[in-house]
């Protein structure tokens, strides 16, 4: 998939998290979200948001996450000059 099209996908998902509140909200209900508040996250209006952790890749700790995607990405260019 490409990025671009992943973004859609996540703001997609994200939209109807805000449909969903905006829906609640005008039913009476009192909403909060647990989420992170990564690059995809914003802000919905009377909505409180409790902290979440900005997930990483296989729970490894944020620091070392470039140094593995720097890893798989030479092992596959790797792989690829192979075939």
């Amino acid at each position: 998939m490409h990025q671009c099209q992943q973004l859609l996908k996540q703001k997609a998902l994200f939209s109807r998290t805000v449909l969903l509140a905006d829906k609640f909200i005008k039913r009476g209900h009192e909403v909060a979200l647990c989420a992170a508040e990564d690059p995809n996250y914003h802000s919905i209006e009377n909505v409180k948001n409790y902290y979440a952790p900005i997930p990483s890749i296989l729970g490894i700790p944020k620091l070392d996450n470039k140094n593995i995607l720097k890893y798989l990405k030479e092992s596959i260019m790797h792989l690829r000059s192979l075939s």
